[in-house]
């Protein structure tokens, strides 16, 4: 379950980044305060090669899951849903259970295609992270802030 948090700067107190979605992210983990000016380290953001083996798989695990919910979600539980709805309904017509079929036959192949881009957006943020690390003023940078050892 995605939790919402608002981040603000511990030094002079005004927002960074607005409410965001507090979960692992690949990325920039440094942001900069735009009053003060202080760098301050993201928590829930890291590079993809600063992130241990086991960050690297619940990030993964993560993406295959939610490519896995649209595609059951697609081809198999409104079907149900709209078959039950069917059943329940008095005078409900074969229109829920064709409606079912259509869903169906096109839910499978929609929620294969969302599992692919979720999969791609992944090896995305993992290409431009890879990137971003092949810079040494970049990995100065993050050792400055005691992000990198």
């Amino acid at each position: 379950m995605a939790v919402y948090a608002k981040r603000t700067c511990p030094g002079c107190g005004s927002t960074l980044e607005g409410w965001h979605r507090d979960t692992l992210a690949i990325g920039n983990p440094l942001i900069s305060c735009p009053n003060c000016a202080a760098l301050l380290r993201r928590d829930n953001v890291n590079e993809w090669e600063l992130l241990r083996g086991w960050q690297r798989v619940r990030f993964v695990i993560g993406y295959l899951y939610s490519g896995l919910l649209w595609m059951v979600g697609g081809g198999f539980l409104v079907p149900v849903a709209l078959a039950i709805v069917r059943q329940w309904l008095p005078g409900a017509s074969d229109f829920y259970t064709t409606m079912g079929t259509y869903l169906s036959v096109l839910g499978l192949p929609l929620g294969l295609i969302s599992f692919i881009v979720f999969g791609w957006q992944l090896s995305k943020r993992r290409r431009e992270s890879l990137e971003r690390m092949r810079d040494p003023a970049y990995r100065e940078k993050l050792t400055r802030a005691g992000v990198m050892p």
